[in-house]
């Protein structure tokens, strides 16, 4: 899927990352996505509320919200 930043993203370093994120679907029809606030891997509570993971390529640069990004669906809209 693919899905819309509410929101901008920073940019990574060197190594694909999956972000935990909220995929959810506008009234208009668009499906748009934000990142959890704090990705630390240690940390289990973004999984609670996230409902999908955003895959940001190695070397992805900042991108600003209405980017569109590739997520993977782990939950329901």
């Amino acid at each position: 899927h693919r899905a819309a930043l509410v929101g901008p993203m920073k940019s990574n370093g060197s190594r694909i990352n999956f972000l935990r994120a909220v995929a959810r679907l506008t009234p208009e029809g668009v499906l748009q996505v934000r990142p959890a606030p704090s990705q630390d891997s240690s940390l289990l509570s973004p999984f609670l509320s996230a409902n999908c993971l955003i895959r940001q390529p190695a070397d992805s640069p900042a991108l600003a919200a209405g980017t569109l990004v590739d997520i993977l669906m782990i939950g329901e809209l």
